[in-house]
């Protein structure tokens, strides 16, 4: 009965120790299909939300900050900031998603590592570019130094990237996107011109416009991602 027991917890010992969260073992395998979607939500729901946001930039920011002594100039200067900053979004939400399944598999050396260079990164963009760009110069350093973390997480770990499937994904949301972009800039033109209250409800249209039409797209093209976000919305399996 006790070597029984012995045989047992040798057993189990040597199951525990031979698990090794830096190798393709079969626990890591199965969170590949997991990851890809995932990387692939993110990329669907990103991307066109900084083409947007890329779009309509300059409305946003005169409606939220331009009165008083936030005049015309600094109205232009912020939405040329929110344009570099926004570009890296993805990279930023791409980030997330890694340091998240690198936690779930008990490792923290690598987003550390990654974190570490982001920073170091953006200290050293920041000094190139604004020297250069001024003040605009500090979102374009924000946004490649994300960049330049997730590259890092994406190119280590136990898992990343497989197949056709990502970059596929990527390509119809940029696609779709800019069809969006030049929808919504359509729309807000008859808006632009208006008084405060007119181009605020000109705003919430064109966005609601632009982001209905691209979920439309995606579900008349049977977007896999787009029946993924259906399934969650819903609560499928």
């Amino acid at each position: 009965m006790a070597g029984s027991c012995c045989h047992k917890h040798r057993k189990h010992a040597e199951g525990v120790s031979s698990f090794d969260f830096f190798d393709q073992t079969q626990e890591t395998q199965d969170l590949g299909p997991l990851f890809d979607a995932g990387v692939r939500m993110v990329f669907f729901l990103i991307i066109p939300a900084t083409v947007g946001m890329i779009a309509l930039n300059r409305p946003i920011v005169l409606l939220l900050f331009g009165r008083g002594a936030f005049d015309l100039a600094a109205v232009n200067q912020t939405g040329q900031c929110l344009i570099f900053l926004i570009l890296g979004l993805w990279a930023v939400a791409g980030t997330r998603l890694f340091v998240a399944f690198h936690y779930a598999l008990s490792n923290i050396r690598q987003p550390f590592i990654a974190g570490v260079v982001s920073i170091g990164c953006n200290v050293l963009l920041c000094q190139f570019f604004v020297q250069r760009m001024g003040v605009i110069g500090l979102g374009l350093a924000v946004s490649l130094s994300a960049v330049a973390g997730f590259v890092l997480l994406a190119a280590s770990g136990p898992f990343g990237l497989r197949g056709r499937a990502v970059p596929v994904c990527a390509c119809r949301a940029v696609f779709m996107s800019v069809i969006m972009f030049f929808l919504v800039r359509w729309i807000w033109g008859f808006w632009a011109d208006s008084s405060k209250i007119f181009q605020a409800a000109g705003l919430i249209i064109s966005i609601t416009i632009g982001a209905g039409c691209y979920l439309a797209g995606a579900r008349l093209t049977s977007n896999p991602e787009m029946a993924m976000l259906i399934r969650i919305f819903f609560k499928q399996k």
